[in-house]
């Protein structure tokens, strides 16, 4: 049945997908900014504030051209240590071509990037090369800032 269900899923068309989310009403059950301009219940207050802040200090930054403390996403999360403390990884202009896994035990990291269509990441995991959604992390963004959920 769940092989059934992703080839159903698969083969829906964009105005599929459209007339879905206008019947159903949201595109989205975890948006950061609600429709009546609010932040979402499950976004702390300190978030709220660090998302919101205009100065967010790196820990690190990222750079493909090497002119940052890493050249890859991948190299800046693996050095973030395991706890509660924010992490915030400064990613610059560039289209980095990686899979970014961030472990259960990294927990608060924050990615800022450049603008989302200055600082791309790009995969090519998929379902017919083995990879599925189960173990995957959203991340949700605001502008230039992201937060890593897993």
């Amino acid at each position: 049945m769940c092989s059934n269900a992703l080839a159903m899923i698969c083969n829906m068309t964009d105005t599929d997908i459209a007339n879905e989310m206008k019947l159903s009403g949201t595109a989205n059950n975890r948006k950061l900014i609600e429709d009546n301009g609010e932040w979402p219940e499950w976004l702390s207050a300190g978030d709220r504030r660090l998302l919101q802040s205009s100065t967010v200090t790196p820990n690190v930054v990222v750079a493909a051209d090497g002119s940052g403390n890493f050249k890859t996403v991948s190299e800046a999360v693996a050095n973030a240590g395991e706890g509660s403390k924010r992490y915030v990884i400064r990613i610059k202009a560039g289209v980095y071509r990686e899979n970014v896994e961030v472990p259960k035990k990294k927990t608060n990291i924050m990615f800022m990037g450049d603008g989302r269509s200055n600082t791309i990441i790009t995969g090519s995991r998929n379902v017919q090369d083995g990879s599925t959604t189960f173990h995957s992390a959203t991340v949700a963004a605001v502008g230039e800032k992201f937060l890593a959920r897993t």
